[in-house]
């Protein structure tokens, strides 16, 4: 079966969503992302109904997820970045003004991006599912969850982390730390409004 992608709000043609939008009700992270994604008190049915919001923007791929468990992982996923492609947005339009450091473009890109992997291992604590991918962030959860430590507080811990260490593969095998790729694109933005 091949990949089949719709806007997020729409409903996807998969019994596994369904199940997925009632069994994540137990969490209070999934269901905040329902609301912010725009999808509460929507009937989820097996057609392709469904409406294309600016608060839903973002593709989701249900196809080849083998389970209810991983389709509520990847729907948490998937609304989370489609409730932040604003703030996205917000900071490649800071970098064409030059309101915004480099740096502080790639911490903020990189806070932004983490939420993704935190509220997905939340909602993997919350309803007790066992995520190798979200194993590594354990810790920190635990310190959110119990008040030691606020989630915007990890979220930054991570933007650190990630600056001073993350690296990603290239498509041409070589890697790259992402740092840097985030800060050519950076200087892209900030070229687009400031040609010399």
């Amino acid at each position: 079966m091949g990949t089949y992608y719709k806007p997020l709000e729409s409903v996807v043609k998969s019994d596994a969503l369904i199940n997925a939008m009632q069994s994540a009700q137990k969490s209070t992270t999934f269901t905040t992302l329902q609301t912010k994604a725009n999808l509460v008190n929507r009937t989820v049915t097996n057609d392709n109904s469904g409406t294309y919001t600016i608060d839903a923007t973002g593709n989701i791929n249900i196809d080849g997820r083998e389970n209810v468990e991983r389709t509520i992982l990847g729907l948490t996923w998937e609304m989370t970045n489609s409730s932040n492609h604003t703030k996205l947005d917000d900071f490649s339009a800071k970098a064409r003004k030059g309101t915004i450091s480099r740096v502080d473009f790639i911490k903020g890109k990189l806070k932004v991006e983490a939420e993704a992997f935190v509220n997905q291992a939340l909602v993997a604590d919350d309803l007790n599912i066992s995520d190798p991918m979200t194993a590594s962030f354990s810790e920190g959860i635990s310190k959110v969850k119990s008040g030691a430590m606020t989630k915007d507080q990890l979220l930054t811990s991570i933007a650190e982390w990630g600056y001073k260490n993350a690296v990603t593969k290239l498509p041409d095998g070589t890697s790259a730390k992402v740092a840097d790729l985030y800060g050519q694109q950076y200087d892209k933005e900030h070229a687009k409004k400031n040609p010399e």
